[in-house]
C-alpha cells in the first residue's frame, strides 16, 4: 500500500481603525484622524506533504511482517531540516500453527510472539517561521515632547535555524495466548 498526503493553508487579514470621524453620516477611513489611524496586515502560510508506503507479508500465518515508512516534509522547519524519514517495522511468529507445538501442548489454542519497533515525527509545536530572524513594528516610542510617534523595529524573538522534527520513538513486544478451545455448533430456528 502507498500514499501521498499533501496540506497548504494559506491566511491573509487586515486589520485598520481611525477614530475622531469628520462626520458620522459619512463612515469611512479617510475622514479620521491621522494621528490615530492604524492598519496592520498578517499573512500567515504553511505546508506539509508526506509520503508513505506499507509491507505485509504472511507465510503459512504463522511468520508475520509489517514494515511502514513515511517520509514527511514541513515548511514549520528550516531549509535543509525540513524532510525526514520515520521508518517502523513489525514481526510475529504463530508458534500454535506449527506442529510441534500442537503435540507439545495441545491445550492451547493460540500463542503468538510478537515485537515491534517504529518512529513518528511531529512539527505542530513548532511556529510558522521559527527558523527566520522576524522584524516586529513598534509606534509607542515618543521622542522629542511632540504627540507624534515614531515607528521603530525589533527582533521579536530569537530564531533558531537548528529546529529540526521532534521524534518519537516506541517498541514493545508481546506474548498473545489462548488456552480454551470452545467449539461452537450453530443453532437454526424455524418458525
Amino acid at each position: 500500500m502507498a500514499g501521498y498526503q499533501w496540506e497548504d493553508n494559506r491566511f491573509e487579514g487586515v486589520t485598520t481603525s481611525s477614530n475622531s470621524l469628520v462626520s458620522n453620516d459619512r463612515p469611512t477611513l479617510n475622514l479620521g484622524n491621522d494621528l490615530t489611524k492604524s492598519n496592520s496586515e498578517t499573512i500567515n502560510t504553511y505546508a506539509f506533504q508526506s509520503v508513505f508506503g506499507r509491507f505485509n507479508y504472511s507465510f503459512n500465518d504463522k511468520y508475520l511482517l509489517e514494515a511502514t515508512v513515511r517520509v514527511d516534509e514541513s515548511s514549520r522547519l528550516a531549509p535543509g531540516l525540513r524532510t525526514k524519514t520515520f521508518p517502523s517495522a513489525s514481526v510475529g511468529w504463530n508458534l500454535h500453527r506449527e506442529p510441534w507445538f500442537n503435540k507439545t501442548l495441545p491445550f492451547i489454542s493460540g500463542f503468538k510472539l510478537r515485537a515491534s519497533w517504529g518512529r513518528l515525527g511531529n512539527a505542530l509545536g513548532i511556529g510558522l517561521y521559527d527558523y527566520l530572524s522576524l522584524l516586529t513594528r513598534g509606534s509607542a516610542l515618543v521622542l522629542g515632547g511632540s504627540e507624534a510617534r515614531t515607528s521603530y523595529f525589533f527582533e521579536n524573538t530569537v530564531p533558531s535555524s537548528e529546529l529540526s522534527w521532534e521524534t518519537i520513538e516506541t517498541s514493545n513486544g508481546g506474548v498473545d495466548i489462548a488456552l480454551i478451545k470452545i467449539a461452537c455448533k450453530s443453532v437454526q430456528i424455524i418458525t
